[in-house]
């Protein structure tokens, strides 16, 4: 993470010497120390393991959660197609409504 500091810090010096803007200091330090009191919070939670548990919890949810999303929307948009075109006999079949690649 100090790393980073020291980088942001470079990039900082470059735009103020190419640009010839001022930079408050005390913003700068208090952003750094900010970036490093997260990496220490994510550090130590990473190693909890009840966030481990918990990391593992929604992960196994997740595929569930976003099958469930994609069927809704399916469902919102086959609702729409039919009220379109007033049935929904051309899903059933596969083909979804609008012009093929012959039909060009």
């Amino acid at each position: 993470m100090e790393s980073l500091g020291l980088k942001l810090r470079y990039h900082l010096e470059q735009e103020r010497s190419e640009h010839g803007t001022e930079v408050d200091e005390t913003a700068v330090d208090r952003l750094a120390r900010a970036i490093d009191d997260v990496a220490d919070s994510v550090e130590h939670a990473i190693k909890d393991e009840a966030v481990k548990a918990d990391v593992k919890d929604i992960l196994a949810a997740l595929p569930g959660a976003l099958a469930d999303t994609f069927n809704h929307v399916a469902a919102e948009v086959r609702t729409a197609l039919e009220k379109r075109d007033g049935s929904p006999d051309h899903l059933e079949q596969g083909d979804p409504g609008g012009p093929s690649r012959a039909d060009e």
